[in-house]
Parts: C-alpha cells; structure tokens; sequence
C-alpha cells in the first residue's frame, strides 16, 4: 500500500503505522521537531487548531524506524522553507 503512495502521504502513512503517531500529532510536525532518529510531539491539530497535546504523556520523544528515517530526509531535502516553524 505504502509504494502505491506520494512521497508526503508515505511519510504520513510510515509515521502511523510504524511509529504510532496519531494524525493530529502528525500534522502539527514542524521542522524543529525533527532529530537524527526521533521526532518531538509537542502540539496537535485538532478541530482546526494548532494547541498542546491533551495530556502531559502525550508530549513525547518518538523513535523513529530507518525507513521513516529515509523517507522524512528525502522529505525535508524537498522543501523550500526550512525555517524551525516549517
């Protein structure tokens, strides 16, 4: 399923499935929140809005597979705008 898959939406897809990363946390990514081998979860979308994740457990450090990894620098390799709020 995954190949048939754009870069971004297998990015999005590796970070649910293999990572467990809700959509929420997903989306409100930014590039400041990437690591080496991990990505913080340090907000949410969620109605339409950018705010904190709903419990102080849910901020997290969260690891990364080596295929995620792959894929979120090929990602981050496209993007024009590397400011730490991309």
């Amino acid at each position: 399923m995954i190949d048939a898959l754009d870069l971004r939406e297998k990015l999005i897809a590796r970070l649910a499935i293999c990572e467990g990363m809700r959509p929420g946390e997903i989306l409100a990514l930014q590039v400041r929140d990437v690591g080496a081998e991990s990505v913080s979860v340090r907000r949410r979308v969620y109605k339409g809005n950018i705010d904190s994740p709903k419990t102080r457990r849910s901020i997290r450090q969260v690891a990364m597979t080596n295929g995620t990894i792959g894929l979120l620098n090929s990602w981050m390799e496209s993007l024009r705008d590397l400011q730490p709020s991309a």
